[in-house]
């Protein structure tokens, strides 16, 4: 089976998974660049998620392996979930997957909490810039 990657690129943000074991996974979610464009790299937040195996087969005139994958958007809220520290990454796995064990902290990012603003209830990424 093609594992999940653990470093990749979408829509504008690059994604580094920090913790996995079997079936689930936290990710860190960096903005490669603001909309002001005077800074890079910034830590928006993180992704708990339940990874979906996806098994190999034909479909629509194409072969396509074994392999994971991220939650797609309809399924946010059920098997991914956005939070803007670690610490809240992990509880949320735990709260909704209460059967993980091993759960550690992050070995490539500092656990570090964001600002409010950039976060919102709805799971939306707000872009506020800081003064």
């Amino acid at each position: 089976m093609k594992p999940l990657e653990t470093r990749f690129t979408c829509k504008g943000f690059e994604y580094m998974q920090e913790w996995r074991d079997d079936n689930f996974a936290i990710y860190s979610q960096w903005m490669l660049e603001s909309a002001d464009k005077k800074e890079k790299n910034i830590l928006v937040g993180y992704e708990s998620i339940k990874i979906t195996k996806n098994k190999s087969g034909e479909r629509f005139g194409r072969i396509f392996e074994a392999s994971e994958s991220y939650p797609s958007g309809r399924e946010w809220g059920i098997n991914g979930f956005t939070s803007k520290s670690f610490t809240e990454a992990e509880k949320i796995l735990l709260k909704h997957f209460p059967k993980i064990q091993n759960l550690s902290a992050p070995k490539s990012v500092e656990a570090r909490t964001l600002p409010e603003a950039y976060l919102t209830t709805t799971q939306t990424i707000l872009i506020k810039s800081e003064a």
